[in-house]
């Protein structure tokens, strides 16, 4: 589908040189960001407020083997996660307030995640390799899995939103930021064909990892990137795999693994497509395709009422959804339908307060429901939703 659509003369024509990419605004166009309503910027800057002078969770190396040893993944996790919960609210609450009263804790989360030796979850480490199983990363050969491209998504967002102040502030971030960001992601990315959720070998699944872990490096290759040439062969590269993760969808856009993934399916899909769309002005754009909009309004044709979903396949019964970014897929496909009970799930879930429980924080999706959010109208009155 993409390929045939978006050859590489294409895209050399259209995708938006990376000086000049800005998806969402940065910290420094104080307009946009003090348009925002005054009780969602108290709440991100009383967020930040907490993890002001904090001691960052240590991650030794006994506890990245702790999985291999014992099977437990979660000690480790619960560390690792904890650091870059920090950092999302860090980087809110200076993007709100902007005076620089965060940016040494920003400076220093940012320096903790890049010197750590591998951004890949412990149980993710052999099963990605192939490899006979390890108990700790080999540093010279750098693993991307879901930690690895959520945690280096984080990174690059963060250093896009604060870029300006943080240069000023602390001109040598920038360049570890981008040292790190090349040598772990970019660099792999490149090189690697043989990653299995990259779907190109016709014997490997095709899964959530795909648009999961593609949304997370197409982000680094667009904000990060500087070689305009480069930049075009990996989106080209992408749309490659990611073609393989449509084509794995029947026409009436059913995710096989129920609709608890559809969150990091279909929904990660829509991170990649939006990247794509923002990146070259709409010229890239498959919203109007009747497979893609059926991926679309599968959540909603799982839900039954409430919390409650048809438990299909790997699902639980009851869900917390996305319902952000429900409302925005479905006003970019034109579904006011989907679009009327992604707002309706929103305010169920309290809105930009739901965060607070989110084990792995998207700053690109709380970015796009800051700035990309439609207005809420009549439409929900027409669904039943109790």
């Amino acid at each position: 589908m993409l390929i045939e659509r978006y050859s590489l003369d294409l895209l050399q024509e259209k995708l938006i040189p990376s000086y000049a990419y800005e998806p969402f605004p940065k910290a420094v166009r104080r307009e946009s960001w003090l348009r925002l309503a005054d009780d969602i910027r108290a709440f991100w800057i009383a967020q930040g407020e907490t993890y002001l002078h904090a001691e960052w969770p240590v991650l030794p190396a006994s506890l990245y083997m702790d999985y291999v040893r014992t099977g437990n993944r979660t000690r480790y996790q619960e560390a690792y996660f904890a650091r870059r919960k920090a950092l999302v609210r860090l980087v809110l609450a200076e993007s709100m307030e902007y005076n620089g009263r965060f940016l040494d804790d920003i400076v220093n989360a940012i320096w903790a995640v890049c010197e750590e030796s591998t951004w890949c979850w412990p149980a993710h480490l052999s099963d990605i390799s192939r490899k006979e199983v390890y108990s700790l990363p080999d540093i010279d050969d750098p693993v991307i899995d879901l930690g690895a491209g959520e945690t280096a998504a984080l990174v690059a967002w963060s250093y896009y939103l604060l870029r300006e102040a943080l240069d000023a502030h602390c001109p040598q971030l920038g360049r570890r930021v981008r040292r790190e960001l090349h040598v772990r992601i970019l660099d792999s990315y490149e090189r690697e064909d043989n990653y299995w959720w990259m779907s190109f070998q016709p014997d490997m699944l095709v899964n959530n990892w795909n648009p999961w872990c593609k949304s997370n490096c197409l982000a680094v290759l667009l904000l990060i990137e500087e070689d305009e040439r480069r930049r075009v062969s990996l989106v080209h590269k992408a749309l490659r795999s990611l073609d393989r993760f449509i084509a794995s969808y029947e026409e009436d856009g059913g995710c096989d693994e129920g609709p608890a993934y559809w969150g990091r399916a279909a929904a990660s899909l829509y991170d990649a497509l939006q990247l794509l769309h923002s990146a070259t002005d709409g010229a890239v754009s498959v919203f109007d395709d009747t497979k893609i909009r059926n991926m679309a309004k599968y959540i909603l044709h799982m839900h039954i009422g409430g919390e409650a979903y048809v438990n299909f396949a790997d699902s639980a019964a009851k869900l917390s959804v996305p319902a952000g970014l429900i409302a925005q897929f479905g006003h970019v496909i034109g579904d006011a339908q989907l679009q009327a009970f992604g707002l309706h799930a929103y305010r169920q879930q309290h809105e930009y307060r739901h965060w607070e429980g989110e084990e792995i924080p998207s700053l690109q999706r709380m970015l796009s429901e800051l700035f990309s959010m439609p207005e809420a109208d009549e439409l929900e009155s027409e669904l039943d939703l109790a």
